[in-house]
């Protein structure tokens, strides 16, 4: 397992040397510890699912305060990096509170945004259309 954090403008993946706590699936887990990389320990993960395919994170709504553009774009790259290293999902899609998130204040993150897996660049991500299943 690992989570993602930012050095410098590229992300770095850290390896994980414990496991989740009994009762904590792996996605929050390493979601959590991406999310302490990234400075944003208020930020609470409220749940996580898979829909055929996509990964479905819900935030509270902290998630949507005080994030600069630059801030917002790791923090998305980071979510879709983290969530790569897992089979089985293609893409993630982003909840505050239960309800599907837009934006968190700079860039369109709504519908289905496509995982990152290990060592693929942002570019190489095939397009996922918003809200697609399958």
């Amino acid at each position: 397992l690992y989570a993602v954090r930012f050095l410098t403008d590229e992300p770095t993946l850290v390896a994980l040397s414990e496991e989740p706590p009994t009762g904590v699936g792996k996605e929050i887990f390493v979601l959590d510890r991406t999310m302490r990389n990234l400075g944003l320990e208020g930020v609470r993960i409220l749940g996580f699912r898979r829909e055929k395919g996509v990964g479905v994170v819900d935030f509270d709504a902290s998630v949507e305060n005080g994030m600069g553009s630059m801030e917002e774009a790791q923090f998305v790259e980071a979510i879709r990096r983290t969530l790569g290293q897992f089979t089985g999902l293609r893409s993630v899609r982003f909840l505050v509170e239960g309800r599907p998130a837009e934006s968190f204040g700079h860039g369109d993150e709504s519908g289905d945004l496509p995982v990152l897996r290990p060592g693929e660049k942002e570019k190489e991500v095939p397009d996922v259309e918003p809200g697609a299943s399958g």
